[in-house]
Formats: C-alpha cells, structure tokens, sequence
C-alpha cells in the first residue's frame, strides 16, 4: 500500500540508490582491494600457476635462479625445463596496459586513470637474461625461450613477430607453453637434461651459500 502512494519519481529513488551504491562500493572499495591483493601475492600466483603446470606435465622447475656473470649478480624468477625448450620466466605485476614494439627501448604502461609511463620492455629482459645464461652454460640460445609473466587485468598490446620471447598474461601462461611444446621439434634428451637441471641447481645453490 505504501508503494501506491509513492510517486513514480520516488520509486525510481529507492530502486536506483542502491543500484548506485553497490557500483560504488565495487569501483571504489572491491576492485582497489582485488588489484591490491593481486600485486602483493603476484609472485605467489605465478609461482603456483607455474609449479601446476610442471607437476601436471613431469617437468623440472627452479624457482630464484641466481648466477654471477662478470662479477655481477643474475637473476631468474623461475626456469622450467620442457621436454623441448628451456622456460626463463620473470614474474612482472603491471598496473595498466601495455603498449608499444618489441624493439622498442622502452614500453608504455597506460594506467587506470589513462597516464601513460615509460617502462622497462621485457622482451629486452628476456634477450639479456637469455644471453647471460647461454653464456654462463654454454647452453645453445635455441633452446631457450623468454617469458615475462604479467597480471591478468593487464592488457598486452606489444607488436611482436618473436616465437622465442613473449608477454603473457598469467591465465594464458599454461596455454603458451603448450603451444610451444607442441612444435615439430625433436625433443630433449631427458639424460642431457637432468644431467643440466642438476648443474644449475648446484650452480644456484653455491651462489646462495655464498651471499
């Protein structure tokens, strides 16, 4: 009965308001919490989206990969041994999109409130990471492909042709290195390969014993 004395205008209120303030509360309040809880368990997440995949498909993996190279400290987030190419893998949070060219020097970050930064191209990280690992093993730059992980809410919009370096949002990380493994390549030794896994992790202990 109340309804009916009401006039179509404050109807409209009482249906909308809280309408209105459920879209705050989301905008302002859920999704900041959700990004923040985001950037400060990323490496947890990539870890366990990473660690998923080894154990489902009986690949190695090290985590905290460090070497020296002329003196200077190297290091790798993750290293996941395929049973056709070798995965360096660099965990990367970004808040906002990602836009540019390979080459580039550097790549804009657009953010939220659509201001655009410079920074650092992970495709070049990948390339310096790649040749100081082929350098200090010896290991052939063919078998070794380049990741940077990044956030899923992260729009990738990099201009690459590259089938050795890549950008990936975690959610497709599983899918990427799939695809890769599926190339009409022969595959690995497995006795050469856990022959290597043990020399890096050895390698990777001895630099952490020595800091």
């Amino acid at each position: 009965m109340l309804l009916l004395k009401l006039t179509t205008l404050q109807i409209l209120f009482l249906i909308l308001t809280p309408i209105v303030v459920i879209t705050l509360l989301v905008f302002f309040v859920v999704i900041p919490v959700k990004q923040n809880r985001t950037k400060n368990h990323f490496k947890e997440y990539c870890y366990k989206a990473i660690y998923r995949l080894a154990f489902d498909e009986d690949y190695y993996l090290i985590n905290d990969f460090q070497f020296k190279v002329d003196n200077k400290v190297v290091s790798i987030d993750h290293i996941l041994f395929g049973n056709k190419y070798f995965y360096v893998i660099i965990d990367n949070y970004l808040p906002g999109d990602l836009i540019g060219k390979e080459n580039d020097k550097s790549l804009i970050l657009i953010d939220n409130h659509n201001q655009k930064y410079y920074t650092e191209n992970q495709f070049q990280t990948c390339k310096t990471l790649i040749d100081y690992l082929s350098f200090k093993t010896g290991l052939s730059k063919d078998l070794l492909i380049g990741i940077s992980i990044v956030n899923n809410d992260c729009m990738v919009g990099v201009e690459s042709n590259s089938k050795q370096y890549y950008i990936i949002q975690r959610n497709k990380f599983k899918k990427l290195v799939k695809a890769i493994e599926s190339r009409e390549v022969g595959k690995l030794n497995p006795t050469e390969m856990e022959a290597f896994v043990k020399t890096l992790d050895e390698m990777n202990r001895t630099k952490k014993n020595d800091q």
